[in-house]
């Protein structure tokens, strides 16, 4: 509602002046046609000269000389009247004019009035504007005020914030190298290991390559007692052979001796 006037205070006061204007002669009932109707139709002043009829009236003379007398006293009483119009119409003027001026000053005054009621308002608006310009001068001072708090506090915990990241990156950093520490010995231990277990599974292919090699000797030394133990075998069943066909021989032969006796 008022923004209107804080925007353009001259055409609200302007606004402000016609309504209360309008409003006074609403109440006095002035109606300024007719005072500018007053003022356009004037009456119109004519120079008259008062004549008298006894010294314009000549000596008694015949027919003719008396109807311009008669047409004569006409005119006098014709002007008579019409002067006598005519000062009623001045009157008529004067009285107007002092109307006008009384009316005119009326005016004035309440015109004065309302200049002064103007002006009243008018300085209670600048009061209420500087009223309203400190009010917001204050309420600006206090956000300022709320602002640069804020900004501290933001400032605070953006540095807590800085603080809490340098804090975590330095764990973790020391998280990470910790690790990379734990993954080396790890490492190493992984490393060593497999050297000891290829060092076991060396041990283990020599010994199991001799165990082999034993087991070729073991084996080619049974072969070769088994060889010699066919070959005693075979020695011993041709033996046996060789024994039983001596047998047989002699037998036979002493069979047939025994026969030949």
């Amino acid at each position: 509602m008022w923004e209107t006037p804080r925007r353009n205070p001259g055409a609200f006061l302007a606004a402000l002046l016609l309504h209360l204007i309008l409003a006074v002669l609403a109440l006095t009932g002035l109606d300024w046609r007719d005072m500018d109707s007053d003022r356009l139709v004037k009456p119109q002043v004519v120079q008259a000269t008062i004549v008298d009829i006894a010294a314009l009236a000549p000596a008694p003379i015949g027919e003719s000389e008396r109807e311009n007398r008669a047409e004569q006293e006409g005119q006098a009483a014709a002007e008579q009247q019409r002067q006598a119009e005519q000062g009623v119409l001045e009157e008529e003027a004067e009285r107007r004019q002092v109307e006008e001026e009384r009316q005119r000053q009326e005016e004035q005054r309440r015109l004065a009035e309302i200049e002064a009621k103007r002006q009243e308002e008018q300085q209670r608006l600048a009061e209420t504007e500087a009223k309203r310009q400190a009010e917001l001068e204050a309420r600006l001072q206090a956000e300022r005020e709320l602002q640069a708090q804020a900004e501290s506090r933001q400032r605070a915990e953006q540095e807590r914030l800085q603080a809490e990241e340098r804090r975590q990156a330095d764990e973790q950093r020391q998280a990470e190298e910790r690790r990379q520490a734990e993954l080396d010995a790890r490492q190493q231990a992984e490393e060593k290991r497999l050297a000891e277990e290829a060092a076991r599974r060396q041990a283990d292919e020599q010994r199991l390559a001799e165990e082999a090699a034993r087991r070729q000797a073991e084996e080619r030394r049974q072969a070769e007692l088994e060889a010699r133990r066919q070959a005693e075998e075979k020695w011993l069943a041709e033996e046996a052979a060789r024994r039983q066909a001596e047998e047989m021989r002699q037998a036979e032969e002493k069979r047939q001796a025994e026969e030949a006796a």
